[in-house]
C-alpha cells in the first residue's frame, strides 16, 4: 500500500501520475505481519536516490584539490582578462 502523501515530493493525483499495472520503485517503510500489509514510499525512494547522487557528485571534489577560495579564483580570472 502506498499512501497518496508518499507518492511524490509534490502533491499528485495518483490516477494521473501512474497507470494500472505500471512498475514503480519504492522503499518499504513498514511491514505489518498481523494485518498482512506493507507500507511503501515512492517519495522516500526518490529522496534517497537524490541524496546518493549528490554524495557521489561531491566525492569527485573531495578527491581533487579543492583548497581554493573565491578571491584566488577572481584574481586568476582578472589575470586572464589582462593578458
Amino acid at each position: 500500500f502506498i499512501p497518496v502523501k508518499e507518492l511524490d515530493v509534490e502533491k499528485v493525483n495518483p490516477e494521473e501520475k501512474f497507470k494500472a499495472g505500471e512498475t514503480i520503485k519504492a522503499v518499504v517503510l513498514r511491514v505489518d505481519k498481523r494485518k498482512r500489509n506493507v507500507l511503501l514510499s515512492v517519495k522516500k525512494y526518490k529522496m534517497d536516490s537524490e541524496k546518493r547522487e549528490v554524495k557521489e557528485y561531491m566525492k569527485q571534489f573531495d578527491a581533487e584539490d579543492s583548497s581554493f577560495n573565491l578571491g584566488n579564483l577572481i584574481k586568476d580570472q582578472i589575470k586572464d582578462i589582462d593578458s
